[in-house]
């Protein structure tokens, strides 16, 4: 299944490329049940060191605002083990 996401002004998908250069893969988008203004966003990526580079650069940043980003976005990152799959 393919995704595809919008946000207001459709800058979400307009930084694709970046994403991409970066090597991230988007997976999902959720949001706190509790809260549906809390959006979560799930990416991939083989190259942990250039995705991270890529999430906490200043023009990121500067995108977020400008789509209406309040507040200081949170950043976690998990490993999954590798299963041999």
């Amino acid at each position: 299944m393919k995704l595809k996401m919008t946000m207001p002004g459709n800058r979400f998908d307009a930084d694709s490329d970046r994403r991409t250069d970066a090597g991230l893969k988007f997976e999902a988008l959720t949001t706190d049940a509790d809260n549906p203004n809390m959006v979560y966003l799930f990416f991939s990526t083989d190259d942990l060191d250039k995705g991270m580079e890529m999430v906490g650069s200043d023009k990121l940043k500067q995108k977020m605002q400008e789509g209406g980003v309040k507040g200081e976005p949170t950043l976690n990152v998990w490993v999954l083990p590798d299963t041999g799959a």
